[in-house]
């Protein structure tokens, strides 16, 4: 056939063979879906993690933190520096756990939670609570260990917690990573709620 072709004047320029196109079309379309898991900010690289059973993600800097494995129970994730001594922890609970007491959700409202987690946590410096996002963060110092805690507790996310803790002589360094984690710590509604 490629004699016939030639033999009819038929100039066909060689290149790239159609699968080598389609190869190079689907990794083009699918680039921006990875990438789009990583963030730069400020010069740290940026890892998302999702959850879907509660619905909420949150970035954590890659090379300070390491993802552990993710419980069979599907409710969050646990990561951990490489020195062991900081942690962050990310889960969603069909429960509230504060007073002593397991209450669920539509039991709970965000001002007693928010009420009874300033009373536990020891020392706290900072707080803020959302009513109207149904959101608090506290933070302040256990002892020698700093502590930040986002906790979200409204219709798209049942009780969604960010619990960060680092050692105080290691403030310089995790201090500026808070504000990225805190902000990107949100919520979109996940399948295991009630309706």
């Amino acid at each position: 056939m490629a004699d016939n072709l030639e033999a009819k004047g038929d100039k066909r320029q060689e290149g790239p063979s159609m699968r080598k196109v389609i190869l190079l079309l689907a990794f083009l379309l699918l680039l921006p879906l990875a990438a789009a898991q990583r963030t730069v900010v400020d010069g740290e690289i940026y890892e998302k993690y999702s959850n879907g059973r509660f619905g909420f993600s949150v970035n954590y800097p890659v090379g300070y933190l390491v993802p552990g494995p993710e419980p069979t129970n599907g409710d969050g994730l646990s990561f951990t520096s490489p020195d062991g001594r900081a942690s962050l922890v990310v889960y969603g609970s069909h429960f509230a756990f504060y007073g002593g007491q397991a209450l669920s959700y539509g039991e709970t409202d965000i001002d007693d939670y928010y009420q009874a987690r300033l009373k536990e946590l020891p020392d706290p410096t900072y707080h803020v609570l959302r009513r109207e996002q149904g959101w608090f963060v506290i933070s302040g110092y256990d002892e020698n260990t700093v502590y930040y805690e986002k906790i979200f507790n409204n219709e798209l996310c049942i009780n969604a917690v960010l619990e960060l803790r680092f050692p105080e002589d290691q403030r310089d360094t995790y201090e500026p990573l808070v504000t990225e984690i805190s902000h990107s710590f949100t919520c979109f509604g996940g399948f295991d709620r009630p309706q």
